[in-house]
């Protein structure tokens, strides 16, 4: 497997001929899946699917869907704070930072659409008329406190 994997009954999807599978820790047939890896500060280093019946000329793809939810939440204030616990939580935010950055790699972009750089803040590329208001780009408008994103025009 490419990736780390904190749980592996969560963070990922097996999808084979474009039928999602699931987890069992004893697979017993072809809708379902085992994993094993080695063990590495809270979660696993890579590791291997084994699916429960053979498979041929298939295509079977692993991907990385973990839920982008808090799974620690640590007191304040506090004398001690576990290390391990503190790292796992860290490498959940690299995951799902790395999950993000897929799926923005695998989606549709319109091209000639963008922002540009100017001199006191971000500014679309091209304004599109108002009655083509689904092609417009979003527009991006930066203050000292956040980026914040406004929404589209409504029809």
């Amino acid at each position: 497997m490419p990736f780390e994997v904190i749980d592996p009954t969560n963070d990922f999807k097996v999808i084979v001929d474009g039928t999602e599978i699931t987890y069992d820790a004893t697979p017993a047939d072809a809708t379902e899946y085992s994993f094993s890896g080695t063990l590495k500060d809270g979660g696993y280093e890579g590791g291997t699917i084994n699916l429960g019946a053979t498979v041929i000329n298939v295509d079977v793809n692993i991907i990385l869907e973990m839920p982008f939810t808090r799974s620690t939440d640590f007191t304040y204030p506090s004398q001690t704070i576990n290390i391990k616990t503190l790292n796992t939580d860290l490498d959940s935010m690299v995951l799902m930072l790395k999950q993000l950055r897929s799926l923005m790699n695998r989606s549709l972009r319109q091209p000639g659409h963008g922002i540009r750089q100017i001199s006191g803040g971000c500014r679309p590329k091209r304004r599109a008329p108002a009655s083509s208001w689904a092609s417009m780009p979003m527009a991006i408008r930066w203050s000292r406190t956040a980026l914040a994103a406004l929404p589209s025009p409504q029809p």
